[in-house]
This record gives structure tokens, C-alpha cells and sequence, in this order.
């Protein structure tokens, strides 16, 4: 797919792969595991190991994992090394707006409830509540529960959910094709 100014560039960080591998390869060596012990373990072909362990390009978090699974180690054995942390400015909560107002902290209710349709949370249902609830706690927010029940309705009325009455509170289910 072509890079256009759109599509966000894969972010690579060449000094942290660098210190992973050398850190990981080196406690493979210290334990006597090669590179074909990984292969087996893994299930992954000789070259994507390579890849993976002594490589020089990218590589998921899925594939760390399996390589750190297949040697036998815990990820805490493996990521003893330290990265660069840079300056940032202050933290959104810390900050004002130029009229001295606090930053607006994250999206509204209207992305939660599109990311929670896309993974599949609505398949046994939830309450504005029971959302409400989730999303606040899960990502330390501080949503009312009006803001969600309005988005719920919302959806349903676009008939991106559906929605029952259970004891006298709506619940809303992904709509099944």
C-alpha cells in the first residue's frame, strides 16, 4: 500500500529492537538454545525466527511473545535493558487552552461505542450503565452515564444496534446479519 500523507507511518524504533535482540540472543546463548530449538518450539519457519531474533526490520509484539515462549523465558527475563525516554511536554490533564480551560481529555462517547461494537462487546449485550461503567473504569474516564445512554439510542435509531428491554432497562446487542 502506497504511503500517502493520510496513512500513518509505521512507527520503528531500530535502538530498541537492537537492545531486545541482543538482550534475548544473548540468553539464548547463556541457556544453549539455537536457533533451530525455536523453530521447533515455535512452529514458525527458520527464516521468520531469523527474522524475528537477529533481524534488522520490524516485528509484532505477537512475535516477541512466541520467541520469548519458545526459549522458555518470561518476558522479564528478556527486557532487562533501558530505552531513551524523551522530554514530553506536561500531561493532558496538567495542561489548559489558550481561554485557561482544561484540554478536552479523549474522543467522545460516539468513538467508544463504535470501538466497543468493532470488538465485538455488544454480542451479549450491555446497558448504558454497564458501558458507562466499563469505559470509565477501564480507561480511568469520567463519563456519565446520560452521555452513553443518548449515544446508545443514537445507534439504535441508525440501526447499528439493537436493543431490548430487560427489567426495565434498555440493553443493547450487535445486530446479527
Amino acid at each position: 500500500m502506497p504511503h500517502s500523507e493520510n496513512t500513518p507511518k509505521q512507527y520503528i524504533d531500530p535502538k530498541a529492537l537492537s537492545a531486545f535482540r541482543d538482550a534475548f540472543w544473548n540468553k539464548c546463548k547463556e541457556n544453549g538454545i539455537v536457533l533451530e530449538d525455536l523453530v521447533e518450539r515455535s512452529g514458525l519457519s527458520y527464516i521468520q525466527v531469523y527474522r524475528i531474533v537477529r533481524g534488522t526490520k520490524n516485528t509484532s509484539l505477537s512475535n516477541v511473545i512466541a520467541m520469548i515462549r519458545a526459549a522458555g523465558f518470561q518476558p522479564k527475563d528478556v527486557f532487562t535493558f533501558t530505552i531513551e525516554i524523551p522530554v514530553y511536554p506536561p500531561l493532558r490533564s496538567q495542561r489548559k487552552d489558550k481561554d485557561g480551560k482544561k484540554l478536552r481529555k479523549s474522543p467522545g462517547p460516539s468513538f467508544f461505542v463504535k470501538e466497543y461494537i468493532e470488538n465485538g462487546h455488544f454480542a451479549a449485550g450491555l446497558s448504558a450503565v454497564e458501558l458507562t461503567k466499563s469505559v470509565n473504569e477501564d480507561l480511568n474516564k469520567e463519563f456519565d452515564e446520560a452521555d452513553f445512554s443518548t449515544e446508545l439510542g443514537r445507534f439504535y435509531d441508525k440501526q447499528k444496534l439493537d436493543r431490548k428491554k430487560v427489567n426495565g432497562i434498555y440493553h443493547y446487542f450487535e445486530i446479527k446479519e
